[in-house]
């Protein structure tokens, strides 16, 4: 199974990659690194939950040491924060098919805590404005463009699933989400009814194979 979030890995490690031998200026956010391919790859993996790294025998003691650097974890911080905004990007811009959609839940569930409320929170916040938008459109009888519809769609599909997956707080907005959508168009009413398959070992297997064939970590 191809992951997004392991292919827009792959796609900045490859850069790196390829800057880094050119001897160029790289600058992550406010940072001008200099950190050897590896060590880049490792700060990358660091989008996805402990547990998931720690399970990476190789890298284990590595990872303890490289916790204690500051501009190591400066690094996974900006590169938290650049994948972030990708993710949300792609939520809130792109078109999926509900197995697409299933697969997209499924990741965000491996992604680090500080990582999903990245990704969360500001997609949380646009969907809280949409209902809005929802409400007073219904209340005052006035259209709503296709552009809000379209947005609304795309985060419905996605919030839905990943509180199937795991419940959170956001079940409340969700409910609201819900009775505003349907109150505007009965036709919303089924994008609340789905549940997505389940992914996770094949994700497991995937992020697994990712690490030990495409980075060929070795010590």
């Amino acid at each position: 199974m191809e992951l997004y979030t392991l292919t827009w890995l792959e796609r900045i490690l490859k850069d790196y990659e390829r800057d880094y031998e050119a001897e160029e200026v790289i600058v992550v956010g406010d940072k001008q690194i200099n950190f050897k391919p590896l060590i880049f790859a490792i700060a990358l993996l660091h989008i996805f939950q402990r547990p998931l790294l720690y399970k990476l025998e190789p890298i284990e003691e590595l990872l303890d040491s490289l916790r204690e650097r500051f501009d190591f974890m400066h690094l996974v911080d900006l590169l938290r924060k650049e994948f972030s905004l990708w993710f949300r990007e792609m939520v809130l811009h792109r078109d999926f098919s509900n197995a697409k959609y299933d697969q997209l839940s499924h990741e965000f569930h491996l992604l680090e805590e500080i990582v999903q409320k990245q990704v969360q929170i500001p997609l949380l916040d646009e969907l809280k404005k949409l209902c809005m938008t929802f409400e007073e459109a219904f209340e005052e009888k006035k259209e709503v463009s296709e552009a809000d519809r379209k947005r609304f769609v795309r985060l419905v599909n996605f919030f839905v699933r990943t509180e199937a997956i795991k419940p959170s707080k956001s079940s409340e907005l969700i409910e609201r989400a819900e009775k505003a959508g349907t109150n505007l168009d009965p036709s919303f009413a089924p994008l609340f009814s789905q549940k997505p398959e389940d992914l996770r070992e094949k994700m497991l297997e995937s992020f697994s194979r990712f690490v030990n064939e495409r980075l060929s970590l070795s010590f």
